[in-house]
């Protein structure tokens, strides 16, 4: 890394790269994202990417990115794009460096009295927008009043046909399983991996295709579905990988995590169930996140890595530590685990 004015360098060693029989280097890509000033989170809509063609470079590759804000913390993550085939896939992204620009230099005498009259107005605008925001309260609250009275009613005929067949689960349960198993369907991307078994024909849906792949190879970790208007669609594959080793977003095809598919039918119910609080896991550890939001969304994660078998929550930092196989261990404060298969 070198640091310049609004201005950073990143030198890549692609020179060390080495690819398989068939592989050659197509382009670099070098995404870069604003952070909050400890450097700990990404700030949201931030996101940019400079790509650099290095086919056939064996030295390594200097990219410079320019525009950033003075004093600021920014996360840099690299990617390789090779070509097989005819066909274009990019590596894992590379671990995030953080780098942080220099603060511009002047005379800021003035920036003490340009705040004070900021603040001032802005304290106006504030005083304005609270009252314009307590008359969209009031409407908002009447208007929510009115979809509490209508979705009582909608409850109470969702609990009838609930009764005639024996459902267990909300209307809100169902709604949010449907949204995490909807999360597994990657529509436009190919997952590749080791085959199981041939090409399953004529199959209408990705959800098909996922039901007859489990009938026929138990195995199974994805699928992957091609779709119209390919010349193939319909053909069905089956793979052991969760999510391949390869992916493919130029062609028409939908596929589907199974793990990822299974848990998120599971209910709020079997969500506590499974969860072992203030418990560790005796597992070796494959890798740690950071920020994870509860421990559903650790599962998931969990869930996306081949040979993740249970995790580790951290509730008062949420650290997430994805598990291999083992069993529930020693009590620890505000430690919970949960071991994937409990939830199908």
């Amino acid at each position: 890394k070198q640091w310049y004015q609004r201005r950073v360098a990143i030198t890549a060693g692609i020179d060390r790269m080495k690819l398989p029989a068939g592989m050659t280097k197509d382009a670099l890509l070098v995404s870069y994202y604003k952070m909050d000033s400890n450097g700990s989170d990404k700030l949201y809509g931030t996101d940019k990417t400079v790509t650099v063609a290095v086919s056939g470079q064996n030295s390594p590759q200097v990219v410079s990115v320019a525009g950033l804000d003075s004093g600021s913390k920014y996360g840099v993550r690299c990617t390789l794009r090779v070509r097989c085939a005819g066909k274009l896939f990019e590596t894992d992204l590379s671990e995030a460096i953080i780098v942080t620009t220099d603060l511009p230099s002047g005379d800021f005498s003035n920036i003490e009295k340009e705040v004070t009259d900021y603040t001032a107005s802005t304290n106006s605008k504030i005083i304005d927008l609270g009252t314009k925001t307590t008359s969209v309260t009031n409407t908002v609250t009447a208007f929510s009043n009115l979809v509490n009275a209508k979705i009582g009613t909608l409850d109470s005929k969702i609990s009838a046909v609930e009764d005639r067949t024996d459902l267990v689960m909300s209307a809100s349960e169902k709604l949010i399983a449907g949204l995490s198993r909807n999360h597994c369907v990657k529509r436009g991307v190919r997952y590749e991996g080791t085959p199981l078994g041939g090409v399953i024909k004529n199959i209408k849906t990705e959800y098909d295709c996922l039901r007859r792949c489990k009938l026929a190879q138990p195995s199974t970790g994805s699928i992957t579905l091609t779709i119209e208007p390919s010349p193939d669609a319909g053909d069905c594959k089956c793979f052991r990988e969760r999510r391949g080793y390869l992916f493919d977003t130029n062609g028409f095809y939908s596929s589907i995590n199974r793990l990822c598919w299974d848990i998120g039918e599971a209910d709020n119910a079997k969500w506590n169930s499974c969860t072992n609080l203030n418990k560790s896991h005796s597992g070796s550890t494959i890798t740690s996140l950071r920020g994870i939001g509860s421990i559903k969304e650790c599962a998931m994660a969990c869930a996306n890595r081949d040979g993740c078998m249970a995790v580790e929550y951290k509730r008062n930092s949420g650290d997430c530590v994805l598990k291999n196989s083992g069993r529930s261990a020693g009590t620890v404060n505000e430690t919970d685990n949960l071991t994937l298969t409990c939830l199908y």
